[in-house]
């Protein structure tokens, strides 16, 4: 039971570390497309 409790927390937080560098490359993305229509 405790495995399988620390490998939904695993992947919860590595699925949670993929959302939030997928979102910083997304803001970083949308910076430079404002810094160049600008």
């Amino acid at each position: 039971v405790f495995g399988v409790y620390f490998m939904q927390t695993y992947i919860g937080v590595f699925y949670h570390v993929l959302l939030h560098r997928d979102f910083v490359s997304l803001h970083q993305v949308l910076v430079q497309r404002l810094i160049v229509s600008l």
